[in-house]
């Protein structure tokens, strides 16, 4: 059962991400248009399981199913505004915020573990603190604080819902989340990172899939209970 619905998953992922990395060379040659869309592709891919998924019955599992999707479809958008910084870096942070909004309720707040949150006054605090001495427009400090405590937010609610093995791959996602976006501030405002296209863009990849396995989890909880 595991196996069926993570080939679902896995392999439109994994020809969406070939097509992506064979023309990651000649992105700058395309057109913007082409240049999104093939992007976006990998994300979609996600978007399009999670909605070829029936409808969970229980509660929490409705909850993340739909909330996800929102989460994915904000995630594309982002996408979009982030293939030029120069012009619509704020855009596209708050379309990232939304998306990790949409990401929070969906995992919700049914135990709140409040210790899981320690690794946001560990690292994230300092490096949001340290990122924006960078920074000298007002509204991009105050939007990079709010991101940043967003997407360690979502971090805090993957972890806080640890319970099974899926559930620690959703987790490792949301952390591989933080690592790209750090990738991508520390690059646009810090010092250039060697090879930051290729860093941001596996680590983004990785963490969307790796985040995506709480929607698998959900359809096999679903499956078993209709047999029961």
């Amino acid at each position: 059962m595991w196996m069926l619905e993570l080939t679902k998953l896995l392999i439109p992922f994994g020809i969406t991400q070939i097509i992506y990395w064979v023309n990651n060379e000649s992105e700058d040659t395309l057109s913007m248009t082409a240049a999104v869309i093939i992007k976006i592709l990998p994300i979609l891919s996600i978007t399009l399981f999670a909605i070829s998924q029936k409808q969970c019955e229980l509660p929490d599992n409705r909850r993340l199913q739909s909330w996800f999707i929102r989460g994915l479809i904000f995630s594309m958008i982002g996408d979009a505004f982030m293939m030029d910084t120069d012009k619509y870096l704020k855009f596209g942070m708050g379309s990232f915020t939304i998306a990790h909004i949409c990401y929070i309720i969906g995992f919700g707040f049914n135990e709140l573990k409040p210790l899981h949150i320690t690794p946001f006054f560990v690292y994230g605090v300092p490096v949001c603190l340290y990122i924006i001495t960078y920074m000298k427009d007002v509204p991009m400090i105050i939007g990079t604080l709010i991101y940043g405590t967003v997407l360690h937010t979502t971090s805090w609610r993957t972890l806080a819902r640890m319970n099974s093995v899926p559930s620690m791959i959703t987790a490792a996602g949301a952390v591989i989340f933080i690592i790209s976006d750090t990738l991508i501030v520390w690059n646009l405002f810090i010092s250039p990172v060697k090879y930051s296209r290729i860093l941001i863009m596996v680590t983004y990849y990785a963490a969307q899939l790796l985040l995506s396995i709480c929607l698998v989890e959900a359809n096999i909880m679903e499956r078993k209970l209709k047999k029961q």
